[in-house]
């Protein structure tokens, strides 16, 4: 920044302009030089042009590359203009259908219910001109039901639910399909896994069912196996296979539309689950807690990572062989073929890779310089960028192995500070133009458009 203006903005956003004027007087400058007729009052021209080329060359360059090179994100505070006080709302997730970033979801709670008693309730909101306002859906449009259940089919506490709990995250998967495009919605909600299908363009053979409601995928929370208090899910190949978790466990939806509970757990949380690579080579890993060990049981236990075994079709933990303090759970995870980086409670970050040469993963903690719970993790033009409790921005630009603090939060006139807030989520969205980041959290949103878009290295995906 200087005297106001933000060089790297003016720098992305006239790229085309620079390159293009740059390119010109380039040219021009090997023109002359080359040329053997020029005019007296060009001929000073004519013995300096080499020099003018190389330096434009300089500059063409880097108006060139600038706008790929990895810089730290420029977060400003994004109001979210709606009849409600957006400031008593948890953001959880949001999603953006289109490249223009028209028309997105913001999702969240109201309440997010305890150990027992009401649950809390779900705030789902849609804009369709870029965030400038944001309507809330109203309750009636999910099919939901009510209800009491108690935790575990051999639990005590006794839960109520009345319409949609709290909303925890939110996919949108797309596909062609001969006369249409389909959107496939999915939500991990305390209530249960929620499903909506719409068509764009709809035509002839082309029909919407019940495009206007969202329809619970899995069994109601007062089920036998209580499908509730869900976190988080991934959609294999688009949605055609569902994994989902939370305090339930980790359940899986197949193609014949049935819910199957793979791992139990109850008395401890499965944060969050990702998948990589294909139908040859995937892999599929969760992170949550070990449920019991040396610190105690439940949610005093430490973090637990999982990978599910393809030949046998279960859920294994796999040994970390280090110490976690009371309490100290994963909360979030990105992978990739060879890397992996999962973050959680009281600063915890830990980066795993592959070995070649055995194909086996080894892991280790790296300092975080924070105590404070760690949310969420994703990455972007190969920089990983966490997110937590208090305010905490982290990035690494070495896939993981040092991390530093972002301090690069615009500050308002009305004495914005970052530190008072908790964050839940980061997710990143390709723009028309450019990227977009945005940050979710108890009562504000973040948002950041000075992004490069070049590939990931790291975590390519």
């Amino acid at each position: 920044m200087l005297s106001g203006i933000d060089i790297n903005e003016i720098l992305r956003n006239y790229q085309g302009l620079f390159n293009y004027f740059f390119s010109i007087v380039f040219a021009i400058f090997v023109a002359l030089f080359f040329s053997k007729r020029l005019p007296k009052w060009l001929k000073w021209l004519k013995s300096s042009s080499l020099v003018f080329s190389v330096i434009l060359f300089i500059f063409v360059t880097i108006s060139y590359i600038y706008p790929y090179l990895p810089i730290d994100p420029k977060w400003q505070n994004f109001k979210i203009e709606t009849d409600k006080t957006s400031t008593t709302i948890s953001w959880n997730d949001i999603f953006w259908l289109d490249l223009d970033q028209d028309k997105g979801f913001l999702v969240g709670s109201h309440y997010g219910g305890g150990g027992h008693g009401y649950i809390g309730s779900g705030v789902f909101m849609q804009t369709t001109d870029g965030g400038a306002k944001w309507t809330e859906t109203p309750r009636t449009k999910f099919i939901s039901g009510q209800g009491k259940f108690t935790w575990g089919p051999k639990g005590t506490r006794i839960y109520q639910w009345d319409n949609v709990g709290p909303i925890q995250s939110i996919q949108i998967y797309t596909s062609s399909l001969p006369r249409c495009e389909k959107w496939d919605g999915w939500m991990a909600t305390y209530t249960g896994i929620y499903e909506k299908i719409e068509y764009k363009t709809p035509k002839d053979g082309c029909k919407t069912p019940n495009n206007d409601l969202w329809k619970r995928s899995s069994p109601p929370p007062d089920s036998r196996d209580r499908y509730a208090f869900f976190s988080n899910f991934v959609g294999i190949e688009g949605s055609a296979e569902i994994y989902a978790v939370g305090w339930q466990g980790i359940s899986h939806w197949d193609p014949k539309n049935n819910w199957t509970l793979q791992m139990p757990t109850y008395t401890f949380n499965i944060s969050s689950i990702g998948e990589y690579g294909g139908s040859e080579n995937r892999q599929l890993w969760a992170v949550g807690r070990t449920g019991n060990d040396k610190n105690g049981k439940g949610d005093e236990s430490g973090g637990g990572l999982y990978r599910l075994e393809n030949q046998q079709k279960r859920w294994q933990i796999i040994p970390l062989n280090m110490q976690f303090k009371k309490g100290q759970g994963f909360n979030d995870l990105v992978i990739s073929k060879d890397l992996i980086i999962a973050v959680g409670d009281i600063g915890l970050i830990v980066q795993g890779k592959r070995e070649e040469k055995d194909d086996k993963w080894k892991f280790k903690k790296i300092g975080s310089s924070t105590n404070e719970q760690l949310n969420s993790v994703a990455v972007h033009n190969s920089v990983i960028y966490i997110v937590g409790n208090k305010g905490t921005i982290l990035f690494s630009r070495n896939c993981g192995n040092s991390w530093q603090k972002s301090s690069d939060v615009a500050k308002d006139n009305h004495g914005f500070d970052i530190s008072k807030y908790n964050l839940n989520r980061i997710r990143f969205f390709k723009g028309r133009k450019n990227w977009h980041g945005w940050i979710l959290g108890d009562g504000i949103v973040l948002k950041s458009s000075r992004l490069s878009s070049a590939s990931n290295t790291c975590l390519e995906n």
